[in-house]
């Protein structure tokens, strides 16, 4: 039997033969190379889109002023895209200035900076900028914050306001920390959290151009002192232990202090001046609620225009293991004319014994 006589393989009508492929229309190289071409496409399409948005733009702008300035070691920019109905775009500008540049000239950086902006491009975004300098071994941070579009509230933002930054260049040297200037506030850290400046004046803008609050906040480490005050205000404080030592009375503003959360706030007001401590805690190896409400009252008892005080704690409250955002309960003290505390009119609420507090606080100051 030859060749002739294999048996040949049996195919039925309509189907095809194995190991053969039916080709795409065209041919399939074709395809690949179309569809090839079209994913190319899109992603130019994209990265164009990218290139040319506001935040991209802006963050070239950036970085190309930067380069042209002296005074700017280095800078960098970080991109957030807006997330949908929850965060709107943002873009924090972070620079390393020389050492040797003024208050002057660093708020005519974040003027230039600032100035990048513009609302008709489109540029209706937050930003976040952050000049940062070493200063008498101090690092001194100037933050400047625009949360809303400018055209939305309205205001002019045409140059930062500077007198806090001036003012941290006053209080930059040994035993301070870090000190961050914004147009309308002041934080203060102290190396030593233990240390209460006695002495540190904090004063706030005398005026505040266009922003709606004007805030000078000195933080302490440890103790935080925060003093608000109306634009036309300037609130003079000497820091002494936990409270103030001296208020002027009659002013409009705020004055408080904070511990590790704990805080005992001063409010001058025009008929009523009140000090409240709040939300203290036991200290693990240091005082108690009770020890700090006494030293609180201590300090405060003889403070001229100084009208009430109160403290509160969430232990004197029973029920705040249920509840741990309870702010706890207070109690109150009145002041006389001489800003001495009167005893017999407190006002006790939750677990408090203000008679013993106040026995605390008499013996405290001898």
């Amino acid at each position: 039997m030859g060749d002739e006589m294999r048996e040949q393989p049996v195919v039925d009508a309509g189907s095809r033969p194995w190991g053969r492929v039916r080709h795409l229309p065209g041919g399939w190289r074709r395809w690949v190379a179309a569809i090839c071409c079209l994913v190319v496409a899109t992603a130019v399409t994209l990265a164009v889109i990218s290139y040319n948005s506001p935040l991209r733009r802006l963050s070239r702008q950036v970085e190309s002023w930067a380069g042209g300035q002296d005074a700017v070691l280095t800078a960098t920019t970080q991109l957030y895209p807006e997330w949908p109905e929850l965060l709107p775009e943002r873009l924090v500008v972070e620079a390393e200035i020389r050492p040797e540049t003024t208050a002057a000239e660093v708020c005519e950086l974040a003027d230039q900076l600032n100035g990048l902006f513009d609302p008709e491009a489109g540029d209706d975004i937050r930003r976040d900028l952050s000049l940062r300098l070493t200063r008498s071994g101090t690092s001194i941070v100037y933050e400047d914050q625009l949360l809303w579009p400018r055209s939305s509230v309205g205001r002019d933002w045409e140059a930062p306001h500077c007198a806090p930054l001036e003012y941290a260049y006053d209080l930059a040297g040994p035993g301070v920390e870090e000190i961050v200037a914004r147009p309308d506030s002041l934080r203060v850290t102290r190396a030593d959290a233990d240390a209460v400046p006695t002495g540190l004046v904090a004063r706030a803008p005398a005026d505040a151009g266009t922003r709606a609050t004007a805030t000078d906040d000195v933080r302490v480490s440890g103790w935080q002192v925060e003093v608000r005050a109306d634009s036309d205000k300037t609130v003079p404080t000497e820091v002494l232990g936990p409270v103030m030592e001296a208020l002027p009375a009659n002013d409009d503003g705020l004055v408080w202090l904070d511990s590790q959360g704990d805080s005992a706030s001063v409010r001058p007001a025009d008929s009523v001046v009140s000090l409240t401590a709040r939300r203290l805690e036991d200290q693990p190896g240091g005082p108690t609620v009770e020890e700090q409400a006494a030293a609180v009252l201590a300090a405060a008892e003889g403070t001229p225009g100084l009208e009430l005080v109160g403290i509160c704690a969430s232990k004197w409250l029973a029920d705040t293991t249920d509840d741990p955002d309870s702010t706890g309960s207070c109690v109150y003290f009145d002041l006389n004319a001489d800003g001495a505390i009167v005893p017999d009119t407190p006002y006790p609420h939750g677990l408090a014994d203000p008679d013993a507090l106040y026995a605390a606080a008499q013996e405290r100051r001898g």
